[in-house]
């Protein structure tokens, strides 16, 4: 299992890699987690057939075939700092990478100058300082195709935002290496 936190600690991204399936096709479950718990209802997820049955409580079930492409993503985002996405072969979610962005549909100014009246630390900060170079942002948007009643992939669904540091990232990166290495 590879764990992502918050900034906040609370909220996490947890990445399983499952196996190789019969055809090879790399498995994985995705959750999101507050405090340990799934913030997913697993009574709204498909589980209809053998695919979606086999997922574990209140995660997405992910594959691609071939091999892992995730890590390579995130490897790349670290070296260049620039954003990117991962997307498996089946749209059922997409992971986004945003390096130095607080949150990338916004710019961080405006933010500051709204908060102004408040003492924080992160507040007093514009988009030109290194709280926010060290931050990275991660958009994870799940294709409403995981959903009971759903019938095909719309690029609709629900998104979550987990903002983290480099290092967290990097640590992050390297907890999936060790769970892909054991496929």
């Amino acid at each position: 299992m590879a764990r992502l936190l918050s900034s906040s600690g609370y909220l996490a991204l947890e990445i399983n890699f499952r196996e190789l399936d019969n055809n090879e096709w790399v498995q994985y479950d995705i959750a999101f987690l507050w405090n340990e718990i799934s913030l997913i209802a697993d009574a709204v997820l498909k589980r209809h057939i053998a695919y979606w049955n086999d997922r574990v409580n209140g995660a997405f079930r992910i594959n691609e075939s071939e091999k892992d492409t995730l890590i390579p993503v995130i490897e790349q985002v670290l070296a260049t700092n620039k954003p990117d996405y991962w997307e498996p072969l089946e749209p059922d979610v997409t992971l986004a990478f945003y390096p130095g962005k607080f949150f990338p549909f916004i710019d961080e100014t405006e933010i500051a100058s709204v908060r102004s009246d408040n003492n924080t630390e992160l507040n007093k900060c514009n988009s030109n300082t290194a709280i926010y170079e060290d931050l990275i942002t991660v958009i994870t948007m799940i294709d409403e195709y995981n959903f009971q009643g759903s019938k095909a992939f719309s690029g609709d669904g629900i998104a979550l935002i987990l903002t983290c540091k480099k290092q967290d990232l990097t640590d992050f990166l390297k907890q999936l290496k060790q769970e892909y290495s054991v496929l």
